[in-house]
């Protein structure tokens, strides 16, 4: 299969790429799509990344957590 960049400004990006890789136009795409992929593939969705969120955040308190007061809170936001 054949693939070609039709428009200049996307040829000259994928020459930049092989340019500072030191590699093939084709190589250098080849592998910036993988590079794509393999960052979509990781990406989480909204509630993966709460729930990781909130058991960070339950890491750190420890089992002893106690809750802010308003007048904390109130501190906090300079009140």
């Amino acid at each position: 299969m054949t693939l070609r960049i039709r428009r200049e400004s996307v040829a000259q990006l994928a020459r930049e790429l092989a340019a500072a890789r030191k590699t093939t136009v084709t190589d250098a795409i080849k592998e910036a799509l993988k590079e794509a992929l393999d960052s979509e593939h990781r990406k989480l969705t909204l509630a993966e990344r709460l729930e990781a969120l909130a058991q960070r955040t339950q890491a750190e308190v420890g089992p002893n957590a106690r809750e802010v007061t308003k007048d904390e809170i109130d501190e906090m936001w300079g009140q």
